[in-house]
């Protein structure tokens, strides 16, 4: 699995749960909480209408709050987030 972890800007890092998502964004002074338990900022992934778990892979940020990454099952598609 390759994706970028840091935000461009430095302030949030993104954190893919599973192959199959979904992706955790936290800011960098929550880490610590976050990883004590805490809830992620942002949460994200590609849910299919069908049901089934698509894999989830290439989450990188497009700008400091922008972030692209693909998602399928047998063929995969770019999907992008923007932090509110």
């Amino acid at each position: 699995w390759r994706f970028d972890i840091a935000s461009p800007d430095g302030e949030h890092v993104l954190l893919l749960q599973d192959r199959y998502g979904p992706y955790h964004v936290v800011r960098v002074d929550r880490l610590s909480e976050y990883l004590g338990g805490g809830e992620p900022d942002f949460e994200f992934g590609y849910k299919n209408p069908e049901g089934s778990a698509w894999i989830h892979e290439g989450g990188r940020w497009i700008g400091p709050g922008r972030l692209v990454y693909r998602a399928g099952l047998t063929t995969l598609s770019d999907f992008e987030f923007e932090l509110p």
